[in-house]
C-alpha cells in the first residue's frame, strides 16, 4: 500500500469534517519533470519523475473544474511578497530539467487550457544544434526555449550541470547559479529571476541554506523553489518555496488532497528523515 496517499486521503477526510478544507489564501507550486508514458513500474510511486500525458490532462482539468487559479511563477512571487495581498486559491505549474517531451507533450495541452508555466533549464543540456540528453531523456534546443518563451512559457535557471550542490566548494556554487542565469539571458534577452534547486534540497543544514539565501540574493533572484514539500502561504520565503511532487501516481484524490493541504503533513517527516541521516552519516565519519 501508498502510505503517503493512504494518510494524505485520510487527512483530507478529517479537515473535510472539520470544515478546513482549502485554505482561504494559498499557492500550490506544483513540481512535474518529464510528460511522457515512460516505464517507472520499477520505482516506488513517491519517487516517479514522468507523468503520462492522459494524466497530465487529467490534471488541469482537475485543476480547472475545482475553480483554482493558474498563474505564473513570477506572479505568485509579486503576491506573496505583497503584504496584504489577496493570493486567492492559485496554482503554478513548474517542469525541472528541460526535457524535450514539455514541448511534446505538456505545451499543446497548457496552450489549449490557456495556462503558462515555468520551465528550469540545467543548461549544459541544452543544445544549440546537436540535441543532448539528461538522464537518457532528450532535452530542449535553445531554439525551441525561444519558441516557448515567445508563447508565454516561463524560463528559471536549474544551475549549469544539475549539480549536488550541497556537495560542491561555494565558488562552484556562485559559479553554477551565475553562469545557468546568464546563458539563459543570453539567449532569451531578457531577464531570469528564478531558480530550482537540483535534487533534494539540504532543509536540515540550516548553515548552507541561509548562506544560499543570501548569495541568490546577492545575484538579483527573486525566488527558489524547492524540494520542500508543501504549499506556499502569506509570509511565505520566496527565496525558498516549497512545492508539491507529481507524476503518474497521481490519481484525482491524490492530486485533490493535495491542492487542499492534505498532503503537508510529510513536510515534517521529510525534514527528520534527512536530519536523522545527516547525524548518522556525520556519527559514521567519526567513528571512522
Amino acid at each position: 500500500m501508498r502510505i503517503d496517499r493512504a494518510l494524505s486521503r485520510s487527512v483530507h477526510g478529517a479537515l473535510a469534517l472539520a470544515g478546513a478544507r482549502r485554505p482561504a489564501r494559498s499557492v500550490s507550486i506544483l513540481m512535474y519533470h518529464s510528460i511522457s508514458a515512460a516505464d517507472e513500474s520499477d520505482v516506488t510511486p513517491y519517487y516517479r519523475v514522468a507523468t503520462s500525458p492522459g494524466r497530465f490532462r487529467q490534471h488541469l482539468t482537475l485543476i480547472r473544474d475545482l475553480g483554482y487559479d493558474v498563474i505564473s511563477l513570477t506572479d505568485a512571487v509579486k503576491r506573496l511578497r505583497t503584504e496584504g495581498a489577496d493570493i486567492g486559491h492559485a496554482v503554478v505549474l513548474t517542469f525541472d530539467d528541460g526535457y524535450r517531451d514539455f514541448m511534446l507533450e505538456a505545451w499543446p495541452l497548457l496552450w489549449e487550457f490557456g495556462w503558462t508555466a515555468t520551465v528550469f533549464l540545467p543548461t549544459a543540456f541544452i543544445g544549440s544544434t546537436a540535441r543532448r540528453c539528461f538522464k537518457s531523456r532528450e532535452c530542449l534546443t535553445w531554439a525551441e526555449v525561444r519558441q516557448l518563451s515567445d508563447h508565454g512559457i516561463e524560463f528559471g535557471a536549474h544551475t549549469v550541470s544539475h549539480a549536488i550542490l550541497h556537495r560542491l566548494p561555494w565558488s562552484d556554487v556562485r559559479r553554477e547559479l551565475r553562469e545557468s542565469r546568464r546563458h539563459i539571458e543570453d539567449a532569451l534577452h531578457t531577464r531570469t529571476s528564478t531558480f530550482a534547486y537540483p535534487y533534494a534540497f539540504p532543509q536540515e543544514d540550516s548553515r548552507f541554506a541561509a548562506r544560499l539565501n543570501g548569495e541568490l540574493t546577492e545575484q538579483g533572484f527573486d525566488a527558489m523553489v524547492t524540494t520542500i514539500i508543501g504549499r506556499a502561504l502569506p509570509g511565505s520565503d520566496v527565496l525558498c518555496l516549497r512545492r508539491l511532487p507529481m507524476n503518474d501516481a497521481d490519481d484525482s484524490t491524490l492530486v485533490r488532497a493535495k491542492l487542499d493541504g492534505a498532503y503537508d503533513w510529510l513536510r515534517p517527516v521529510q525534514f527528520w528523515t534527512r536530519r536523522l541521516k545527516a547525524l548518522a552519516d556525520r556519527r559514521g565519519m567519526i567513528e571512522r
